[in-house]
């Protein structure tokens, strides 16, 4: 990460932050805390720019919180705590020094990355950052699909139902058993959870059910697609398990 294009995007922050809170303390001059917050922005943005080269904050804050080669006046992206932190500054506490802020903001920063990872990285992207060589892109890229993998299977099964899909196809594409799935997935319309899903998921919920594992060919069906043949698989299994269960265990019209 550029160390110069960080420190001046930081200092940047600081300043706007600065002068939003200048505009308060102008419309309520009798509030001292306003001006006393305005003017300690001011104090950490000057701090930024004096940091040496080497300061670690500039590297945690800027890997984290700037799209990768957007360009020398990119805007810093940091979540709603950690700006919600920084706006605070002195405002209460007229005592916090600057480099305090700046310790705290860089840990709030870091604990909300993820909100800014998956608001800038496309389906595309978050794929390749599993593998990165880069330790931030890719501890960002596990924790993300790990935060929303429930929306990401939510939005998966709500097109696959209303595609038509059986829950006894989608058990078995999942390799779960029926029950578990329509239990978890079985209430109301499944429209809420395809929208609630970030938009890489969703995209990646989206082609799930056209990028389906490659099955071996199955008898009688040699030449059907690989969702095709899975789709047969599936069907088979769920006869096979109707034939040794006996009750099922579903709720009359849960297979359906």
């Amino acid at each position: 990460m550029d160390q110069d294009r960080t420190r001046a995007s930081v200092a940047a922050y600081f300043e706007k932050l600065s002068r939003d809170r200048q505009i308060l303390a102008d419309a309520l001059p009798e509030d001292v805390r306003e001006r006393r917050s305005a003017r300690g922005l001011l104090d950490v943005a000057d701090l930024v720019r004096e940091l040496p080269a080497d300061d670690p904050r500039l590297d945690r804050i800027g890997t984290v919180s700037l799209v990768p080669d957007a360009g020398a006046d990119a805007a810093l992206s940091v979540g709603a705590a950690a700006d919600e932190l920084a706006y605070g500054f002195r405002y209460e506490d007229p005592l916090e020094s600057p480099d305090a802020l700046l310790d705290r903001f860089t840990a709030a920063v870091e604990a909300g990355a993820s909100e800014f990872y998956g608001g800038t990285r496309t389906t595309v992207e978050v794929a390749a950052d599993l593998d990165s060589a880069d330790p931030t892109r890719a501890l960002l890229a596990v924790r993300y699909v790990t935060e929303h993998l429930d929306a990401w299977e939510g939005a998966a099964v709500a097109r696959a139902r209303e595609a038509d899909w059986s829950w006894e196809r989608i058990a078995a594409v999942l390799g779960r058993k029926r029950q578990s799935v329509w239990s978890k997935h079985r209430e109301g319309d499944h429209a809420p959870a395809i929208a609630r899903a970030p938009r890489a998921v969703a995209a990646f919920a989206k082609a799930a059910i056209t990028r389906v594992p490659t099955g071996r060919p199955h008898g009688g069906h040699a030449a059907a697609t690989d969702a095709d043949q899975l789709a047969v698989q599936a069907d088979d299994l769920a006869r096979e398990d109707d034939a040794a269960a006996a009750p099922s265990g579903l709720p009359e019209g849960a297979g359906a």
